[in-house]
């Protein structure tokens, strides 16, 4: 049995079986455990960068008078009360009935006073 029986170029010219070694050689060097190790660690951080970040979101509660409260963690209704934690981390909760809308902090728009005062003459 001759050593180029057991490449794929077996019977092949010497040309195309230098070009098939320096491919191999060439996709070794790319391709090394420490190379790939390093890519995989990256990959996993960058992934668990993405997801940490789309999860932390803060939520704007407007009650009925006007007042805005911001919540760390999404309100969750129990009750007829609706628990969260504040932005200092404190568990709080308010009576459904004095929420009028919830709503992610990057969604909240900022309101107007509808009633507006005649200038002074």
């Amino acid at each position: 049995m001759r050593k180029d029986e057991n490449t794929p170029f077996a019977g092949s010219s010497p040309a195309m079986r230098t070009i098939f070694q320096l491919s191999l050689a060439s996709t070794a060097w790319c391709y090394s455990s420490r190379q790939m190790k390093i890519n995989r660690i990256q990959n996993l951080l960058l992934i668990s960068l993405l997801a940490l970040s789309g999860c932390a979101h803060q939520y704007v509660m407007t009650l009925t008078n006007g007042t805005r409260i911001t919540a760390a963690s999404k309100p969750k209704l129990e009750g007829g009360n609706y628990y969260f934690k504040d932005a200092a981390g404190r568990a709080s909760s308010v009576p459904a009935g004095r929420v009028r809308e919830i709503s992610a902090s990057s969604m909240a728009s900022d309101e107007k006073s509808k009633f507006k005062p005649p200038p002074v003459k």
